[in-house]
């Protein structure tokens, strides 16, 4: 029996921030004349400023300006005690733990900083060195002023006069060693890391006079589109901001680059809702938002991309995405070889011991030889016992934080990179973020198969029943769990919640922040040559892809209001799985958590394997 279980309304809400100002004009970048020096003084005295006031004396004034070629920032900066990132050794992508400036253009993120000699800047989605970057700092009495020249070309921005930019703009002042002493303030104030939607934003000035502009970045409007599960309805939300009077909204709905649908709105004081029309099938659309103000000036496109149900309920819903060719082929040899190495147990250990049970630390020969540490705890008693794995991503285990108990034998693992082995060996910036084109490379697999070669340990083990293996995570370690069970046949029943990576295109394009982030980067990030060899790499580990391996019992959980790991995704995954004996939690009330209701049916699942059941869900944080 497929057991599909929905409870309440599927939302998926996202804000745009677009600007506020006065009547006649947003906040703009300004124009620079023509022939103009952007490094002269006399070029910025007309030009509003942003102004923001921090703690500690920290305060700001940032102008903007622009031409044809390059953008241009400055800001004058009232501060105490200055850090600039000027040692030698030091990463480009440490910027931000100095005093420093970044910047957004929609999900791009720049810094810049000054090293005592030079000007230097990085773009963090290319993860390079902004290229071309020029400026001066000047001191002051109190602080000093840095004015920067940036190629448009580094940023990835087309200078459109009269086009409207989401922007956002973050200070660091640091006056401690580290991150401790690090005092961040953001304009708007309100704006999330990696969240354009709480940005602000910004236009290329044309012919606006500069004295009718105000430096002020607040929200044009806010729209906010909800989707159902059971009720096939894709509904608008446009809640218009003070100050603006009435607004035309022209609102488009894209699939690619074709416009499906289009509606004129009418904006005034109060939220106009709008009943957007359904699609033939499920799937990521894109809204895009243009705005008609007093006067006939056009602001946009806003855009916003949201999963559009249609008459297909969720149930039926799967994606366009289909799995490499080679994908099991693939899978399969990688296990073999795991198989083909031979379970070693060097420096295994008993490290602790309470009434009942022993907890054992042992390193073991993971896949292509490499060591891993992992921990087992084993109970006293004589008999036959379940193995219970709460799987974690990369990271190194505690060993204080694994349970013992005198029912069940508990493993834990600290993956290649983690432990005190082979440390080296630790990937650089996100596990989940590689520009390696071979697949084999990638670090998902090798934690993959580190989780399972502990497994092997836990199961050579005479008092654990091979036949009883329940595995668990949350997030990225319900990703993992999800991988694990589509490649290791000997789990009897899994949970993972909120799984990350399921779709990766739609949690990229859907999801903000933390591990949607890495998705985001994965995709998005550098070359047009990267992206392309990234979403290659990433159809072999995609949850979505990998469902169809999956043969255990599963129970399966997804937060209505995820933002970094959208349920759309996570359903897709769980409509490949094959087997009868699956279960899907959407939870109506919640964003990135586990449901009680999936801690019930995970015990009940667990009960039926001969398992004990527990308390604490399996869901964690990413």
């Amino acid at each position: 029996m497929n057991h599909f279980v929905v409870v309440g309304i599927l939302s998926l809400v996202a804000f745009i921030g677009a600007t506020e100002a006065a009547v006649k004009a947003p906040f703009p970048i300004q124009a620079l004349a023509k022939g103009s020096d952007g490094f002269e003084p006399k070029v910025w005295k007309e030009v509003p400023a942003i102004p923001c006031d921090g703690e500690k004396g920290f305060t700001s004034a940032t102008r903007l300006m622009y031409d044809a070629e390059a953008f241009y920032i400055r800001t004058d900066i009232t501060d105490d005690v200055q850090r600039f990132f000027g040692e030698k050794g030091r990463r480009l992508a440490d910027l931000y733990l100095f005093d420093s400036i970044e910047f957004w253009f929609g999900r791009n993120q720049f810094s810049i900083g000054w090293t005592g000699q030079e000007l230097v800047g990085f773009d963090y989605l290319g993860a390079k060195p902004l290229e071309g970057v020029k400026g001066v700092v000047t001191s002051t009495d109190k602080g000093y002023t840095l004015i920067a020249r940036i190629p448009w070309k580094s940023l990835g921005v087309e200078p459109k006069a009269g086009a409207l930019q989401q922007f956002s703009l973050w200070f660091n002042d640091v006056d401690g060693e580290g991150k401790a002493g690090r005092q961040q303030y953001r304009i708007p104030a309100g704006a999330e890391w990696d969240l354009p939607v709480s940005y602000g934003a910004v236009f290329f000035n044309q012919d606006t006079p500069v004295e009718s502009c105000s430096p002020k970045l607040q929200p044009l409007f806010l729209p906010d589109v909800e989707t159902r599960a059971f009720q096939p309805i894709n509904r608008l939300y446009l809640k218009p901001m003070p100050g603006w009077g009435d607004i035309e909204v022209n609102a488009k709905i894209l699939v690619g680059d074709e416009v499906r649908a289009e509606e004129e709105i009418e904006l005034g004081a109060e939220t106009v809702t709008v009943d957007l029309p359904l699609p033939e099938k499920p799937g990521i659309e894109t809204l895009e938002l243009y705005a008609e103000l007093q006067g006939g000036r056009v602001f946009g496109p806003v855009t916003l991309d949201y999963f559009a149900t249609s008459k297909d309920l969720l149930s039926t819903y799967k994606s366009d995405n289909i799995p490499p060719a080679d994908l099991d082929a693939f899978w399969d040899k990688a296990v073999a070889e795991l198989a083909a190495t031979k379970l070693e147990l060097r420096d295994k250990q008993l490290i602790k011991s309470k009434p009942g049970t022993d907890l054992w630390k042992a390193t073991l020969v993971g896949w292509q030889g490499v060591p891993i540490e992992a921990y087992l705890s084993i109970p006293k008693a004589e008999g036959k016992f379940p193995v219970d794995i709460n799987v974690y991503p990369a990271s190194g285990i505690d060993p204080e934080n694994v349970p013992m108990s005198s029912s069940t034998l508990h493993l834990r693992v600290s993956p290649r990179g983690f432990g005190t082995h082979d440390a080296e060996r630790k990937p650089k910036g996100s596990p989940y973020v590689t520009d390696d084109p071979d697949p084999r490379n990638f670090y998902v697999l090798a934690n993959v198969l580190d989780w399972m070669r502990g497994l092997d340990w836990a199961v050579s083990e005479p008092k654990a029943d091979p036949n009883r293996v329940f595995l668990g995570g949350g997030s990225r370690g319900g990703y993992l769990t999800m991988m694990i069970a589509a490649a290791d046949p000997r789990i009897a029943v899994a949970n993972a919640a909120v799984p990350c990576y399921a779709d990766l295109e739609l949690m990229a394009r859907l999801g903000y922040s933390s591990a949607a982030a890495d998705a985001y980067h994965a995709l998005y990030g550098g070359s047009k040559e990267r992206q392309e060899s990234m979403r290659k790499v990433w159809g072999y580990f995609d949850a979505a892809n990998v469902a169809h391996r999956i043969k255990c019992p599963i129970v399966i959980e997804a937060g209505m209001t995820d933002k970094i790991c959208p349920a759309p995704g996570i359903v897709d995954a769980y409509n490949r799985i094959p087997i009868e004996e699956k279960y899907l939690f959407l939870n109506p009330e919640q964003g990135h958590t586990g449901t009680r209701n999936g801690g019930a049916i995970r015990n009940m699942l667990k009960a039926r394997a001969g398992m004990p059941e527990e308390n604490s869900s399996q869901s964690e944080s990413p």
